[in-house]
């Protein structure tokens, strides 16, 4: 067997051995047949650790015995690491390193299959947010909950979307049981997830459009056009504002750190920096990130990769990694069509994607490289990319007249 290159493997070798005649007293030469299946199971992870994926995948079609210990996950641990593929923690225990390394060669590629879910009669801007194998997605006033099948096709319980809201949905998250959403005209509401309950509703909690909401412990937290940021009980009848923040800047972002620490708001870029980083136990203003902005330059989006590290995109075009130890940002990926970032998505290591603003562009990107990996036109549509969510297989994109699916579990 080569170690470089091409690597030839046969089931079946000869040998030759040298044995003394007893009578003669002279070395004869016999043959010692032996067969790969011969060796143990440690011996053939060595041999398996120089293969190429190619010739691994040649490896697993000789026999049920070879297939199995070529398909472990310590064999393909290797290869797996060097594709860019998103590591969602729902997804490590369910699809195998084999199998998630042939979906990322299919993701940098650009190997997929595009369908459309979901229709809007009119153009809405729909949000969406998948939560293991539940799917939500925003349509009018209405946030509708969908079981997402094993194929990635949708199925909407027979429970009924959620209402409550007067106005069209902006954004909404899910989590900790609870689903929170803003809507237009400045209210929010909460409901249980699982029976979809009505847990609080808040006509005019802002003076303009709730752009974005999130949750800590029992507050909902809310920001809006009106340049504010509210903290709200969630289940105190009184409704009454615990904190209100004025920001200086119309809110088209927020989000909690992973450590329930700090708040990261971004805002339109005309007054002030372009993100603002307030203590949640405190209550005060930590500081800015970014100097320097183009007036306008608001921040979309945003996502927090740990306490101390945040992803962000807006209109200027730049998708920014900032680590807010400094304060400062340490990596920045600019757009190469000069399209504005309005989401993003990552998994918290080396993948992030981004929705653009023109023609259902999505791009995907690796941290490690400066320029981007692939790029997908969905939809067949001039929409901007209002959201996405996404798993090891399938991207879901809710485009201004539906929700569309890339599958890139095709072979």
């Amino acid at each position: 067997m080569e170690r470089a290159g091409q690597i030839s493997i046969s089931p079946t070798s000869r040998s030759s051995v040298g044995e003394i005649d007893n009578q003669s007293g002279e070395r004869v030469s016999t043959s010692l047949s032996f067969t790969l299946l011969d060796l143990p199971d440690d011996v053939l992870y060595i041999i398996f650790d120089y293969c190429s994926p190619g010739i691994l995948c040649t490896i697993s079609r000789v026999c049920r015995r070879l297939r199995m210990l070529a398909s472990e996950d310590c064999v393909w641990q290797r290869h797996e690491r060097e594709r860019t593929v998103m590591r969602l923690k729902q997804n490590r225990k369910v699809y195998g390193l084999k199998e998630r390394y042939r979906v990322a060669v299919n993701w940098e590629k650009g190997h997929h299959q595009d369908s459309w879910l979901l229709r809007h009669n009119i153009r809405l801007l729909p949000w969406v947010q998948k939560d293991e194998n539940i799917l939500w997605i925003s349509r009018g006033n209405q946030i509708c909950k969908f079981h997402v099948k094993s194929s990635g096709h949708l199925r909407e319980y027979q429970i009924g979307p959620l209402r409550g809201l007067e106005a069209d949905v902006t954004r909404f998250v899910v989590k900790n049981g609870l689903v929170v959403s803003g809507c237009r005209g400045g209210g929010v509401c909460a409901w249980e997830a699982t029976s979809c309950v009505l847990l609080l509703r808040h006509s005019y909690l802002h003076r303009s459009d709730t752009q974005c909401v999130d949750m800590v412990d029992d507050l909902l937290i809310s920001g809006s056009k009106d340049k504010t940021v509210k903290f709200t009980p969630m289940f105190r009848k009184d409704l009454t504002v615990v904190k209100s923040f004025k920001i200086g800047d119309r809110v088209w972002s927020l989000s909690v750190s992973p450590d329930k620490k700090t708040l990261a708001v971004g805002g339109a870029c005309h007054n002030n920096p372009p993100v603002s980083l307030i203590d949640l136990s405190s209550g005060f203003l930590l500081g800015h990130l970014g100097d320097g902005h183009k007036r306008g330059a608001g921040v979309m989006d945003m996502a927090f990769e740990s306490p101390n590290i945040l992803l962000t995109g807006g209109h200027d075009t730049y998708l920014r990694m900032w680590d807010l130890r400094t304060h400062t940002c340490v990596q920045l990926w600019e757009d190469p069509f000069d399209s504005a970032v309005y989401c993003l998505q990552t998994d918290g290591q080396n993948t992030v994607i981004t929705g653009t603003a023109r023609h259902g562009l999505v791009r995907l990107w690796d941290k490690r490289q400066k320029d981007h990996i692939q790029a997908y036109y969905t939809g067949n549509q001039s929409s901007p990319v209002y959201s996405m969510a996404s798993d090891v297989h399938r991207l879901y994109v809710a485009l201004d007249m539906g929700l569309n699916m890339m599958d890139f579990s095709v072979r």
